[in-house]
């Protein structure tokens, strides 16, 4: 449990038992997406990878990412984004900061092979304030590809978060975020500027719309009172100010969203 609270603490202050649940998770996810990530990238050195683990074959406080009853985490979430075959990735090997981070697409299937892709890359300060963007085109032939480097010269200010996305054939097709340097400002987590996100039900979907000035980070779509039998086709989302984003449920009754910096709401 110290070591446990020590992780969380990096992330978020520690005043709830909730609050130790919802900071480990991430602790997790972060930890474990860098490296899955980094193998992938090592194809075809590196022929697989796989994480421990997935689910509990008892009730325990544990590393497992789907809990004994059956409930995603939020680490399963952030992981199943850095498995996903179509990926716009950051090569990350610090939780610090660097100088440059190696852009990379992965396609495991080559769906997107031959296609006109975009990759985009977006830094925010500890204010949410875009610090830097930049785009990469290319048009993959392998499993994996080379777009470029994300370079942080001449950007003042701490870089706490960066956003991808993945645009094929101008669809978009991809998108995660990592949260960077939060070991130098713990706590920062909690002084976020808040966002605002309308949450809807639609034909089996969620539909949410950030209608505030600011990103909302870590967008989690629940289902507290059906959370054994609820999944969701993607969570714990990154948000711009102005985006839209649908993901399929498979029920919409009874759905709630909860962000670092997004006040509980019900739909």
């Amino acid at each position: 449990m110290d070591h446990l609270l020590k992780r969380a603490k990096e992330f978020c202050e520690i005043n709830t038992l909730h609050d130790f649940i919802f900071a480990t998770q991430i602790a997790q996810g972060v930890a474990v997406r860098h490296t899955l990530e980094a193998q992938r990238a090592d194809s075809p050195k590196a022929a697989g990878v796989c994480y421990y683990k997935l689910t509990d074959v008892y009730p325990a406080c544990s590393w497992s990412t789907v809990d004994y009853y059956g409930v995603p985490k939020i680490p399963y979430y952030i992981i199943k984004d850095a498995f996903e075959p179509l990926h716009a990735m950051l090569l990350i090997e610090s939780v610090d900061a660097a100088q440059s981070y190696p852009v990379i697409l992965l396609d495991d299937t080559l769906s997107a092979s031959g296609k006109d892709c975009t990759v985009r890359v977006s830094a925010y300060d500890r204010s949410l304030a875009l610090l830097k963007k930049a785009e990469y085109s290319l048009k993959p032939d392998s499993q994996v590809n080379a777009a470029g480097s994300f370079k942080t010269d001449g950007i003042k200010e701490d870089i706490r978060f960066l956003y991808t996305e993945l645009y094929v054939d101008s669809v978009l097709a991809d998108d995660t975020f990592y949260i960077q340097n939060y070991r130098n400002d713990t706590g920062f987590m909690n002084k976020l500027p808040a966002a605002s996100v309308t949450l809807t039900a639609g034909n089996d979907c969620a539909l949410m719309e950030n209608t505030s000035a600011f990103p909302a980070v870590g967008v989690f779509i629940e289902n507290i009172l059906s959370d054994t039998v609820f999944t969701a086709e993607r969570n714990f989302i990154f948000l711009p100010a102005g985006y839209k984003r649908t993901v399929k449920v498979n029920r919409t009754d009874g759905m709630s969203i909860r962000a670092f910096n997004l006040p509980t709401h019900k739909e």
